[in-house]
């Protein structure tokens, strides 16, 4: 068994993953102030495999209180410019080839088993805005951001900001009593609230939605308390 002698962990030290497939991946230590790590680079990129991971955590827990997190990135920032970016994870593919029946830069699920279930809300992904107490008094805020890049063509093919889909063997439980959206909190129907009254005879637009195949228009009315 090999013993090390007590000393601090210097900038120039790192630490060595060794895979199954033979492979190493250094770690290099760095001070706190400027901590960075590394798995390939952009010039010598670290080769994947099928269900093997370049970083994989595994965890259980036995609690019964308190929130449990497998993992946590806090970033701070106190800039004043107003002119930066700022992502506090970022998860990129990139291809210029034909990949199989899906591809997703991120994704989220809970596996409830056979007897899973949670006392208030289960969400594959949580999105929350805690907003300033006092007016921001410029920008846009929004929970969920979706953006297409329409830089090229071929469009016809089936292109939206938001796809669902409900499957397995009890689908059509789902199918009689489930909802396609769920909101809480915003009140009874009052005129010129989020929740608004309409008594417009028409509508005066639509969105085109599909559904299995079909295109269908959800109405739409520019001005509810048009005669």
């Amino acid at each position: 068994m090999k013993t090390y002698s007590n000393r601090p962990i210097e900038t120039t030290d790192y630490l060595t993953v060794h895979d199954s497939d033979g492979n190493d991946y250094k770690i290099k230590w760095s001070d706190v102030e400027t901590f960075t790590s590394n798995i390939g680079a952009t010039g010598t990129r670290s080769t994947l495999t099928a269900s093997n991971p370049l970083f994989n955590i595994w965890a259980t827990s036995t609690a019964t209180t308190g929130s449990l997190r497998t993992a946590q990135f806090n970033t701070y920032y106190t800039g004043t410019t107003g002119t930066e970016n700022i992502e506090a994870v970022t998860s990129i593919v990139t291809t210029a080839v034909s990949m199989g029946q899906w591809a997703n830069a991120f994704y989220g699920k809970i596996d409830m088993g056979t007897a899973g279930k949670v006392a208030g809300q289960v969400g594959a992904v949580c999105a929350e805005i805690a907003m300033p107490s006092t007016s921001p008094g410029g920008g846009r805020y929004t929970c969920f951001e979706a953006e297409i890049d329409a830089a090229g063509t071929g469009f016809g093919i089936g292109t939206s900001f938001l796809n669902g889909n409900a499957w397995g063997t009890n689908v059509a439980a789902f199918r009689t009593s489930g909802y396609i959206f769920e909101f809480t909190g915003l009140g009874t129907a009052t005129a010129d609230k989020i929740f608004d009254t309409c008594v417009a005879p028409a509508a005066s637009h639509a969105l085109r939605i599909l559904i299995d195949s079909v295109p269908y228009y959800v109405l739409l009315q520019s001005n509810v308390d048009a005669a």
